[in-house]
């Protein structure tokens, strides 16, 4: 009987983006292409994470205000303003509780996607002018002319269930760039204790 979940696995590693990349690279290396532009997203590292689940907390901290808010508007007009209308104060409420929102959850998220949004690393590699450049965010671009000591290029990531069938295909291709361009590839364990 055929083991269908390593098919499957298989199926699944073969389709996934991280292959895509390498793939395509890999023909277009073949091919002997002159400008070769690929992007690396790194593994999402813990800092990121507990920060998103900040935001998430602090967005259900302040939906729950705004039910709050709307609870109680008619209780604090019964109480205090007998002259208001009920409609009135629970617009007032919710016009407190959405500027709040603004005021503090959504500076928090927006600082999230800017410090994300640069996050994959885009490697371009011009044959033709022996240049490579590196861009690692918005501010951070590396172009160095092949043969260049000391420039380490992020490894080509393969998917998390990779059983090792596709590493070989990665460390070829890898060696090849090295081959051709003088520079190094750097594995993600080492690029993230540093």
């Amino acid at each position: 009987m055929k083991d269908f979940t390593k098919i499957a696995q298989a199926t699944n590693i073969q389709d996934s983006p991280e292959m895509a990349i390498l793939n395509r690279v890999a023909r277009e290396w073949q091919q002997g292409q002159s400008l070769i532009v690929w992007e690396v997203i790194p593994p999402v590292n813990t800092k990121s994470v507990e920060n998103m689940v900040i935001i998430v907390k602090i967005l259900i901290l302040m939906s729950v205000f705004y039910t709050v808010f709307f609870t109680l508007a008619p209780l604090v007009q019964l109480l205090f303003y007998k002259t208001f209308d009920k409609m009135a104060m629970i617009g007032v409420f919710a016009i407190l509780s959405v500027v709040l929102q603004l005021f503090v959850a959504l500076p928090l998220l927006l600082k999230y996607l800017r410090s994300n949004r640069w996050r994959a690393i885009k490697i371009t590699i011009d044959r033709t002018a022996k240049t490579a450049s590196i861009r690692r965010s918005s501010n951070n671009i590396q172009t160095a002319a092949f043969g260049t000591p000391n420039v380490l290029l992020p490894a080509f990531r393969l998917p998390e269930n990779n059983a090792g069938q596709y590493t070989h295909k990665k460390e070829a291709l890898q060696s090849r760039i090295s081959a051709e361009t003088g520079f190094l590839f750097e594995e993600w364990a080492e690029i993230q204790a540093a």
